[in-house]
C-alpha cells in the first residue's frame, strides 16, 4: 500500500478519534404534550458511560434523577453525595425508582436550579452492594433546560442563571 496514502488513512483515524474524545456529551431533550390534560412536558437527558442525569417536567411534576443501566441501586432510599463544580459535597436520600436502576432527588427544583450553565456536577450513588457508582457530568445549556422546565411545571420564578448553588440551611453532610 501507498505510504502516503497509509499516513492520510491514520491521520484522519486519528482525527475521528481525538474528536470523539475531547468532545463533551450533549443533552438529549425530548418535548411533548401529556397525555392526560395536554400539559407541556420536557425530558433532559445528560449521558456518561452507564449512567445518566435525567431533568424533567412530566405531569406537571419537576424531577431530577441519576440513572444507571445496569448498576441496581436499590429499593430502599438511595444514599447520594453531590457536588457542584468545587462547591462543598451534599449527601441526600435520594428516592429509588421501581426498577432500583435510578434515584429521585427530594428537592428537584432546587437541585435543577443550582446547576451552572457550563460547570460539572460530580454524583456519587451507594449501591444496594455497598459500592459506589460514580459519574462526573459536564454540564452545558442548563439554563435553557431550566427554563423549558420551569414554564412547563409553572415555577414561581425561572431565573435565566443559576442560583449557583443549593441553599447552605438545606446542606445534610
Amino acid at each position: 500500500m501507498n505510504k502516503r496514502l497509509v499516513l492520510s488513512i491514520l491521520s484522519t483515524v486519528w482525527l475521528i478519534v481525538s474528536t470523539a474524545v475531547s468532545a463533551q456529551p450533549a443533552w438529549s431533550i425530548v418535548e411533548d404534550k401529556s397525555p392526560t390534560d395536554n400539559s407541556p412536558q420536557i425530558t433532559a437527558g445528560l449521558v456518561v458511560g452507564e449512567a445518566a442525569l435525567i431533568l424533567r417536567c412530566r405531569e406537571q411534576k419537576t424531577e431530577a434523577a441519576f440513572s444507571t443501566k445496569d448498576t441496581y441501586l436499590g429499593d430502599k432510599p438511595v444514599t447520594v453525595r453531590f457536588r457542584i463544580d468545587s462547591q462543598d459535597p451534599i449527601k441526600e436520600a435520594w428516592r429509588p425508582s421501581m426498577n432500583g436502576l435510578a434515584a429521585f432527588a427530594p428537592k428537584p427544583e432546587e437541585f435543577i436550579r443550582a446547576l451552572p450553565d457550563s460547570g460539572r456536577v460530580f454524583i456519587r450513588a451507594l449501591t444496594a452492594a455497598g459500592e459506589n457508582k460514580d459519574t462526573n457530568f459536564v454540564l452545558s445549556g442548563v439554563s435553557e433546560i431550566r427554563e423549558k422546565i420551569g414554564r412547563a411545571c409553572n415555577w414561581l420564578s425561572t431565573p435565566d442563571e443559576a442560583t449557583g448553588s443549593i441553599n447552605p440551611l438545606q446542606k445534610r453532610h
